[in-house]
């Protein structure tokens, strides 16, 4: 695995750390989304979401969210829609102004149970995302998130997916200007 040979920064480490004591569970992974889509929440299991996202189906756990038609199809694509970017320029971007800003954006849409050390979480749960294939999608950033539970508001995730990828055309051009020297 490439993106090993260069540290990632003690945050990212901390915040995976973090999660699994907050957690309470053997891993670092979330088992359950406490998905928000308008008035409704109900808590799913990642599994229930992960089945929406990669083919459509609504399972019981799911039904009744309104997510048919169109709706259905934008947060699909939300949800699964790839971001390249590789894990070390990811931890770096996100370790600057510019990522505490997205991270804040993000966690909007995506956050811990109590709102606390939500960037922390996020930024282990992006990095962890794209040390597996240099690619992140939200769908992952929920499954790698390293709290038990995941609160996720339906409403915010095609916008928030939109500022990732925004965020990473950004990072790409500030580190080829600094490369360059």
């Amino acid at each position: 695995m490439r993106f090993l040979q260069f540290p990632l920064s003690p945050l990212v480490g901390l915040a995976a750390s973090a999660g699994i004591l907050l957690s309470g569970s053997n891993g670092v992974a979330a088992e359950r989304v406490v998905l928000k889509y308008g008035i409704l929440q109900q808590s799913v299991p990642v599994a229930a979401l992960t089945t929406f996202a990669e083919t459509g189906e609504l399972t019981p756990a799911l039904d009744g969210y309104g997510l048919s038609g169109n709706d259905s199809q934008k947060v699909r694509e939300a949800l699964t829609k790839k971001v390249k970017i590789d894990a070390r320029t990811l931890d770096r971007g996100l370790n600057n102004p510019l990522g505490e800003a997205l991270l804040d954006n993000l966690g909007e849409a995506i956050h811990t149970p109590t709102g606390e050390a939500n960037r922390q979480a996020l930024r282990a749960a992006l990095v962890l995302s794209a040390s597996d294939d240099g690619q992140v999608s939200l769908l992952e950033v929920v499954q790698k998130y390293p709290t038990q539970d995941v609160h996720v508001e339906g409403d915010r995730v095609i916008s928030a997916y939109n500022n990732l990828s925004r965020f990473e055309r950004q990072i790409r051009k500030v580190l080829d200007i600094v490369n360059f020297f």
